[in-house]
């Protein structure tokens, strides 16, 4: 009887710690946008909510006085903490409903890759990025790092 009540509280634990962990997924956070190669860095922030399972969101690239680049975003939350997430292309974005099956396919431009890490300074998302082309080792063929920091949990 001890061991059935031991094993479903660590079930419900477990459960209870993964939902949290996308709870604190939510918000807006800032940070860098660093290209490898050349070490260019701009100002990137990335505007995250949870919906039907699946995390969306809205990403900002400052990349001049008077340009920023908007994309809207789309992916999940593994059980490792790490989170993928890729750029929603306009057809996607008029859908109303969005499945974690359609997450894998889709013609997006690029992807990020995070680990969601949280301590006493913070919560925050280092990772990486990268375009998806048809040639990826072609000298066009762009990838770099992430550090975000989460700023607000209102969305």
């Amino acid at each position: 009887m001890y061991i059935m009540k031991g094993l479903l509280f660590g079930i419900l634990s477990l459960f209870c710690v993964n939902l949290s962990a996308q709870n604190g997924l939510e918000g807006l956070w800032t940070g860098e946008i660093e290209e490898k190669g050349t070490g260019v860095k701009h100002r990137f922030e990335v505007y995250l909510k949870l919906e039907d399972g699946l995390i969306r969101g809205s990403s900002y690239i400052f990349v001049g006085q008077d340009t920023i680049l908007q994309q809207e975003l789309i992916g999940k939350m593994y059980e490792d903490r790490s989170v993928y997430l890729r750029e929603m292309t306009e057809e996607e974005e008029t859908l109303s409903r969005f499945t974690a099956k359609m997450l894998e396919n889709g013609r997006y431009v690029r992807k990020y890759q995070f680990v969601f890490r949280r301590g006493l300074e913070g919560n925050f998302l280092q990772g990486y990025w990268q375009e998806v082309s048809p040639a990826p080792f072609a000298p066009e063929h762009k990838i770099g790092w992430i550090n975000l920091k989460r700023q607000s949990s209102k969305v």
